[in-house]
């Protein structure tokens, strides 16, 4: 009898713990198998690293919220914001580390929330620590990988500079710049394929508008 009450008590004990468990924020770090990258991205010990425009972060989960952990090395770098496939935000990322909320107050269920870099690589850098689900929520396993893979290497063009100016000034600060709406990114949405963008603006193959030139900055 008495160890048919230990027994009852540690089932008991086991299953305040689970829903306990259930019932706590969850955080998803940079290196979890089932984040989804896209673009040319360094990975360091501690975080991902975003350089390039139209590098991004995708992750499936259920639950009804997530942020992210971001860091930037200016001030200067903004994201979209893409929950179940449409743009829902824009982000300005400065150099405090602390969490951005990206979603909130969804419908229980799967969602899937993608970070992605509209501006170029002058910019500056990004540091990608991680996701946190809100309680209750939790990771869902990656879908497979697109099979196709399309990389473009251009400039302005290819970066999306300026395409959200509708003043017509052609101003060169990161809010204007969204490279979800440059022609690269739009194709590869088109053909279900991986993105992966190499350019910045200015850049040309013999000369540019500055002291480089693309076969010096294509293989970075």
């Amino acid at each position: 009898m008495k160890h048919r009450f230990s027994l009852g008590i540690t089932i008991y004990l086991m299953f305040i713990f689970l829903i306990s468990c259930s019932e706590q924020e969850q955080n998803i770090q940079f290196d979890n198998p089932d984040l989804n990258y896209e673009g040319r991205i360094e990975y360091g010990a501690d975080a991902a690293v975003f350089s390039w425009s139209g590098t991004s972060v995708t992750m499936q989960f259920k639950g009804t919220g997530v942020s992210a952990l971001l860091q930037d090395m200016d001030t200067a770098n903004y994201y979209n914001v893409i929950l179940d496939g449409e743009v829902v935000s824009k982000i300005h990322i400065d150099t405090l580390k602390h969490a951005y909320v990206l979603a909130s107050g969804l419908p229980k269920g799967k969602h899937t929330i993608q970070l992605f870099k509209r501006t170029e690589w002058d910019k500056g850098q990004t540091l990608f620590y991680g996701f946190t689900i809100e309680k209750g929520g939790r990771l869902l396993p990656s879908p497979a990988p697109k099979k196709r893979k399309m990389a473009f290497y251009g400039n302005s063009i290819t970066c999306g500079y300026g395409n959200e100016d509708f003043t017509g000034k052609d101003r060169p600060f990161g809010y204007f710049q969204n490279n979800y709406e440059a022609y690269g990114a739009i194709t590869a949405r088109h053909y279900n394929a991986q993105y992966h963008c190499i350019a910045k603006s200015g850049i040309g193959i013999t000369v540019s508008w500055f002291p480089m030139i693309m076969s010096e900055m294509f293989d970075r």
